[in-house]
């Protein structure tokens, strides 16, 4: 082939000019995952001598998760939203840095470069090109998006990759339990560094709540305040995790209170479930009716004070040395998470580091956190699309922030149902002067009656269902936006669960106003479903009294009741199965540690005092096994051979303990 080096003729203005290289944007994250800097570098390296050249950047705040357009004309001066991205000298600014404590560093922002001053090729004078994303071409060039320091931290610190990827600075973090990487709840901001072990300690909703605090406090509650939409897109996507994160642990706990059974392990590897007399929690609370609702609504303090974090109103681990313990070790699949040899209540929370229940009270705190923004002055909610960065190319994406909260709404309602009816069959007697009362709670308090319940279940989804009807359009107002970028009610199926659970949580309050049982019968109804056709002897048909009739459908009914159970708890099986495989891989990657420290001990012996702790190569509190090397002073032969304590030494050898190995002796 016969190759030409030449000037680059752009098509892009006519007539046409020759145009220097146009290059790309690369964005360049910091290590620390904290660091509230990004560098962007134009790719090009300009044979090494960038300060010959004039750089120019500007940024766009994101809008929609789509590249502005049109682009900036500063030789026009039409700017089309566009601000030049001010550098003390545009003299080699190849690299620009987004930093510090303010709006943009926060929040998604498009940016676009150009230069000029090459001495070839005409152009001295000449501005390069538009350079921008992957892709862009001379004829479409495409702005590059910088995601703000929360998206940054949350691409980091998520549940779906390794914390630490630097493996030789920390051992691996093998949990895969959604539950311990949640962590405990949010009691006050963490430290934002990135060591290895605090990254493996810390939990995500602690993170992320301190994430949002600070973005908050950079915007909507910065001195002045900022009602900033690239900034309040950023707070709402850490507050949408947060919820998320909470919202699992209510599911947690409302799948709890619906399956009383406890797995049992068998010889095979299989589990078989089990409806014992025992039930989870039985050594603290008197009913499986009380743990149910204590797994939807909580605990209080009538038998003894709530606890303190990380537990609160929540079941403690179960182990009170009783029958309720083991109920709950094998139920809930304690396992020896601490590796220490013993399973107990450490283990636990380990694995529930949030004790267990409350559904009620998850689902309230995760609507709290988008009712605390809704509430807030300075803070404007835009259902909105927006970009992430894959591979570095910017990707339109849609996290469903509205979805999020009618989700949340409904399981908070669904629970609401399950409290109510609950709470009726606890409180229920059919002494009609105690029926008409509503069945208060006694302690007012607490409120946690009947009555009490149904009001704040059924006012809870009404304001939620309006809430979310308020936050989501009727219609979207862009005609143009198809699929995630199209938000409008119709799309939000959610709706019309909120307000069918309303309308059942209305059911459970009218049946008791009616003195009807928990049941939905009437005092003294005794329900008839008879085939008369069976009760006269008929040649050829077989007669059944009313009792066997009855008892067939009732054999008939508990048969499908049972194999539903079984296949719903199919899934359970599998959860415990992916938890012993896990526990399984957990002890694998523990080996392996040992393993690998046990050679490099091998090999490089014990560190000596001083390179223990501050400046040293050792962390505090290293402490290794007792071995020690000692220095035959008479024996040449043996020079350079390590014994410890109990290795025997002959009469004719003079044995020196040294503190410090620094090689062969």
């Amino acid at each position: 082939e016969v190759i030409r080096v030449g000037c680059l003729e752009s098509n892009t203005t006519t007539p046409p000019i020759f145009a220097p290289y146009q290059g790309q944007i690369n964005v360049i994250s910091p290590d620390n995952l904290f660091d509230e800097q990004v560098v962007l570098r134009h790719s090009g390296d300009f044979g090494g001598k960038p300060d010959d050249l004039a750089f120019e950047g500007y940024f766009h705040p994101d809008a929609n998760g789509t590249p502005p357009m049109p682009l900036p004309d500063p030789s026009t001066g039409q700017m089309h939203g566009w601000i030049q991205f001010p550098v003390a000298n545009p003299n080699g600014a190849v690299e620009i840095s987004i930093e510090g404590a303010n709006i943009q560093t926060l929040s998604d922002n498009w940016y676009l470069a150009r230069y000029r001053g090459l001495s070839v090729c005409g152009n001295t004078t000449n501005w390069s090109l538009w350079a921008g994303q992957p892709g862009g071409t001379p004829a479409e060039p495409r702005a590059q998006l910088a995601e703000g320091w929360v998206k940054r931290v949350l691409a980091r610190l998520n549940p779906f990759e390794a914390r630490v990827q630097d493996f030789g600075s920390a051992e691996t973090n093998a949990y895969v339990s959604m539950l311990i990487q949640l962590g405990e709840r949010y009691s006050g901001p963490i430290a934002l560094n990135d060591d290895p072990d605090n990254l493996n300690s810390i939990g995500l909703i602690e993170a992320y709540t301190t994430v949002m605090r600070r973005a908050l406090s950079l915007s909507a509650g910065a001195t002045p305040p900022i009602d900033y939409g690239p900034a309040n897109a950023a707070i709402l996507l850490v507050a949408s995790r947060i919820s998320d994160f909470y919202t699992l642990l209510g599911n947690e706990a409302y799948a709890d209170a619906q399956d009383p059974t406890i797995a049992v392990d068998t010889n095979d590897g299989s589990y078989m479930s089990m409806a014992p007399s025992i039930f989870n929690f039985q050594n603290q609370l008197p009913s499986l009716l009380d743990e149910e609702l204590a797994l939807l609504r909580g605990r209080d303090d009538s038998h003894g004070p709530v606890a303190a974090s990380p537990v609160y109103n929540r079941l403690f681990w179960n182990f009170t040395r009783n029958d309720g313990e083991v109920a709950y070790a094998l139920s809930y699949n304690i396992a020896d998470q601490d590796v220490n040899g013993i399973i107990d209540e450490y283990d636990a929370r380990i694995q529930f580091p949030q004790g267990h229940g409350d559904a009620w009270g998850h689902y309230l705190t995760a609507m709290t956190t988008y009712y605390g923004l809704l509430r807030h002055p300075y803070f404007s909610w835009n259902p909105q699309s927006e970009a992430v960065g894959v591979a570095g190319v910017p990707i339109n994406v849609d996290y469903l922030d509205e979805r999020q909260f009618a989700t949340t709404a409904v399981a908070k309602a669904r629970t609401g149902v399950e409290i109510v009816d609950r709470t009726y069959r606890s409180a229920y007697t059919e002494n009609p002067d105690g029926q008409w009362q509503g069945y208060d709670d006694t302690n007012p308090d607490r409120a946690w009656g009947l009555s009490e319940w149904g009001r704040r279940a059924g006012m809870g989804a009404y304001f939620d269902w309006v809430t979310a009807n308020a936050i989501v359009p009727e219609t979207d107002p862009n005609p143009a936006h198809v699929g995630i970028q199209r938000i409008e009610r119709k799309s939000l199926s959610e709706l019309n669960q909120i307000a069918s659970t309303f309308t059942a949580i209305q059911g459970k309050v009218d049946r008791a106003d009616a003195g009807l049982n928990p049941l939905g019968l009437a005092k003294g109804v005794v329900p008839f479903d008879i085939d008369p056709s069976m009760l006269n002897p008929v040649p050829g048909i077989p007669t059944k009294t009313q009792f066997e009739q009855v008892w067939d459908r009732a054999m008939a009914a508990m048969n499908n009741a049972v194999k539903m159970w079984d296949y719903a708890n199919q899934l359970n099986n599998q959860l415990r199965r992916a938890q012993d495989s896990a526990d399984d891989m957990w002890d694998m990657t523990i080996d392996e540690e040992n393993s690998f420290s046990n050679d490099l001990i091998e090999i490089f012996g014990y560190p000596y005092a001083d390179d223990i702790g501050g400046g040293g190569t050792y962390p505090d509190g290293y402490d290794g096994p007792d071995l020690y090397h000692y220095m035959y002073m008479d024996a040449p032969a043996l020079a350079g051979t390590a014994f410890d304590f109990d290795t025997p030494v002959t009469d004719n050898l003079a044995v020196t303990k040294i503190d410090r190995f620094d090689g062969y002796y």
